[in-house]
């Protein structure tokens, strides 16, 4: 019995010091295996591309995977608190849902309604989802909604159910913003620009969204890329508002939009989102100095570069000592902001999860990580993270994929500690004080 008092106490007392080490950026043991879960779904490459977490704190992880015929279908993996696979959900876990286009499609964007409904979209297609994963058939066609020639890339939901789709379109050889709207039955919304659709071009020749978010007051924001007709080659950040109908809305920028020139020939904008004050914030990469870095810029909200954020309201960090692109933005209830990517370790010799906090005025924060950073390396073949959400707990989740060979890659999704994780100091113990390890050692060995 006393061998068995003391044992206890000592793990006791070990837990808690190990805990009270812990700090905001590492790797929450709680899930996973150290912090880390690895899903492999189906035949060869199984990529997570977006991530939401439902009221319960379960995690949706969407992507896609390749079925028999070696096409992609959308998937979606529901894990627990813990980071255990969701028996109730799918088939253990798992839904794959075939979209019957071409090639198939990827979900590139995920939401989860107020009722409890998951909303999938990527490609040419939309998908709703009942909670347990079974296709919705009250929307669409059988669940799904068929987005004709625009090519969806994220999507968002309107406090009034209507689905917000914002993507690309070909007009002629030139690729356009293209955004449409849908009612919460999947048919498209007339009320919204041109039959449902608005099909927006900013450069000569290519210019791709890559996110949308809806402000408080219903307008709709997208960015994306644009080369703006730079016979140079170079690209620039884009952005576009809307008003609630679909027109441009000409109290932002140059009527409706704004072209930013980070620091380099090549500028790439991954994703967006908008503070409680209704500042813009576009994070992607930059390689204005010398190489591909983390590129963060920050916009009023009427579309002029906020200067009390970094250098003329733009911050370029450099992560690894190789390229580092950004793919997905996060603002935390206290105003900090995470961006998630990708970064090439000359240590591990490939690329890494990368993730940088900074403050609200665009400084790395030191609290978090190393100097602000933290990178992980998941498998010996190469880690992407593609997206980030922030837990009601501040703990941090990023889903993407890992490449445990050089053609098979498995959904990843890490959890770290954030800023309000409890983290408990050591406390008293009820082990004696006379206790010492001498005694210790000499009653074990009786």
């Amino acid at each position: 019995m006393q061998i068995r008092i003391v044992a206890t106490a000592l793990a006791t007392l070990m837990t808690l010091t190990t805990m009270a080490h812990a700090k905001p950026g590492d790797l929450d043991s709680s899930f996973g295996s150290k912090g880390i879960v690895v899903t492999d779904i189906g035949n060869n490459q199984d990529m997570a591309e977006s991530i939401a977490i439902q009221n319960d704190g379960k995690i949706l992880a969407a992507g896609c995977s390749k079925n028999s015929s070696n096409n992609d279908v959308f998937t979606i993996v529901r894990y627990r608190t813990n980071g255990l696979l969701d028996s109730s959900f799918g088939t253990d876990g798992r839904v794959t849902t075939t979209t019957g286009n071409s090639g198939g499609d990827c979900a590139n964007s995920i939401f989860i309604q107020n009722d409890g409904k998951i909303v999938a979209a990527g490609g040419l297609t939309i998908v709703r989802y009942n909670e347990n994963g079974a296709l919705d058939g009250s929307f669409g066609n059988g669940g799904k909604v068929s987005t004709g020639t625009v090519d969806i890339y994220d999507a968002v939901i309107q406090n009034d159910g209507k689905i917000v789709a914002a993507g690309n379109a070909y007009n002629g050889s030139d690729l356009d913003f293209a955004v449409v709207r849908y009612n919460s039955d999947g048919t498209v919304d007339s009320t919204f620009g041109n039959g449902g659709k608005v099909i927006t071009p900013i450069g000569s020749s290519y210019d791709r969204i890559v996110g949308v978010a809806i402000q408080s007051d219903g307008k709709i924001v997208v960015a994306g890329n644009s080369d703006y007709g730079d016979l140079s080659g170079n690209k620039y950040f884009a952005l576009v508002r809307y008003t609630n109908n679909g027109v441009l809305d000409n109290t932002f920028g140059n009527n409706g939009k704004v072209l930013t020139a980070v620091g380099g020939n090549y500028d790439s904008a991954s994703s967006l989102s908008i503070q409680k004050d209704g500042k813009i914030i576009v994070a992607g990469n930059s390689d204005g100095n010398g190489k591909e870095d983390f590129a963060v810029v920050r916009y009023t909200n009427n579309g002029v570069l906020d200067n009390t954020f970094g250098n003329n309201g733009k911050v370029l960090t450099a992560v690894g000592i190789g390229g580092d692109y950004a793919a997905d933005i996060a603002i935390q209830n206290n105003g900090k902001i995470v961006v998630v990517g990708t970064s090439f370790s000359f240590e591990a010799s490939d690329m890494v999860v990368a993730i940088v906090r900074y403050d609200s005025n665009g400084t790395p924060d030191n609290l978090f990580g190393n100097n602000g950073k933290v990178t992980t390396n998941i498998s010996s073949g190469g880690d992407e993270a593609t997206n980030v959400a922030i837990q009601n707990d501040g703990k941090i989740v990023i889903v993407g994929f890992s490449n445990n060979s050089s053609s098979n890659s498995a959904f990843a999704i890490a959890r770290y500690l954030g800023d309000s994780t409890p983290i408990p100091a050591p406390v008293p113990t009820p082990i004696p004080t006379a206790i010492s390890l001498a005694p210790i050692y000499k009653l074990l060995l009786q």
